[in-house]
């Protein structure tokens, strides 16, 4: 295999395991994007992408994945690789995809409702899917703000100060109307593999990322989910 733009040759070795390719070993084709499999009998062979061949066989070859851009969406299908989304066509500008390769990554957050210092010596931890107490829409847009201002992603820095705003307004009613002092970030994928090694200009490579959002004094500060707190925009 030949990764990077310098075409570096890297072997790999992986067992041919009956569960996956039962008795018979499959001839292997490849033509630099995809892993093309034909078993004995078939007139066409099963194609595979080499991204999700590595990954559905946790294959490492040594490679991480930046965050170019942070956005949420009411219609996923479609709206990410639409030409006229700005957000998207400003994060690849520049970036060579002959070169490299870009990935529009889905994620699904369960965020969850934990009691602290409760008068009545109460403590409970409840999905919000379950009670409903922040509106869906809150949820989302502190999500996708917190997460903006936590990547530092390069393509936002324009409408980082206008993030900034709406995500402080978000903590506000968060405070206001339910009584919620911080909100805590835990990102880290199912699998592992390589891929959900994020990083960006801000963040180094991780396969978890842990921060938290408190509002103090007018001021949005991010830090890790048990450290330091700092203020985003300096």
């Amino acid at each position: 295999m030949e990764v990077g733009a310098e075409k570096k040759k890297k072997e790999i070795r992986m067992p041919a395991r009956p569960e996956i390719f039962g008795m018979t070993i499959p001839r292997l084709l490849d033509d630099g994007r995809f892993i093309l499999l034909q078993f004995p009998g078939m007139e066409h062979p099963v194609g595979l992408n080499i991204h999700e061949f590595l990954m559905m066989h946790c294959v490492n070859i040594g490679v991480d994945t930046e965050v170019l851009y942070v956005g949420s969406t009411d219609d996923p299908a479609r709206r990410p690789l639409k030409r006229n989304h700005r957000g998207y066509s400003d994060s690849i500008y520049g970036v060579n995809t002959a070169e490299k390769d870009v990935f529009v990554y889905y994620n699904l957050f369960k965020a969850i409702s934990i009691s602290q210092g409760s008068p009545h010596n109460l403590q409970f931890m409840l999905g919000n899917s379950m009670i409903d107490e922040v509106q869906k829409k809150d949820e989302g847009m502190l999500l996708e703000h917190g997460l903006v201002h936590y990547f530092g992603a390069k393509s936002q820095e324009k409408s980082k100060g206008l993030e900034y705003g709406r995500l402080r307004s978000g903590l506000k009613k968060l405070k206001q109307k339910y009584n919620i002092s911080s909100v805590s970030y835990h990102i880290e994928a199912e699998t592992s593999t390589e891929y959900w090694n994020l990083y960006s200009r801000e963040v180094p490579r991780s396969g978890r990322h842990e921060f938290s959002l408190v509002l103090q004094e007018n001021r949005v500060l991010i830090g890790r989910a048990k450290g330091a707190l700092n203020d985003p925009l300096g």
